[in-house]
């Protein structure tokens, strides 16, 4: 998907400003958030890593391409997990 980076990158920004702002204040709201930025960006990186294949098929025979899941992809995958995880710990616990 074309542009599917500047989607990350927002997302990244976005969670890493919120984390630096809201510290100290831990919250559904904020934890619900960071899930689902972590959810979005966890499906795109997925989304991409399996389209990678896609991409070598599509081409002409009488182009020569090599196409792999480059380490931007991986980072993105596991910075996801930790941001949805790191979501799910910010709920506050009912007692």
């Amino acid at each position: 998907m074309p542009g599917d980076g500047v989607i990350t990158l927002i997302i990244g920004l976005i969670v890493g400003l919120g984390a630096l702002i809201a510290r100290a204040k831990p919250g559904k709201r904020l934890g619900l958030a960071y899930s689902i930025f972590g959810l979005i960006a966890g499906a795109i990186a997925l989304l991409d890593m399996t389209n990678v294949g896609d991409v070598v098929a599509s081409a002409n025979e009488d182009t020569l391409i090599y196409a792999s899941v480059g380490i931007g992809l991986y980072v993105v995958a596991i910075g996801a997990v930790l941001v949805f995880v790191g979501g799910l710990m910010r709920w506050p616990e009912v007692r």
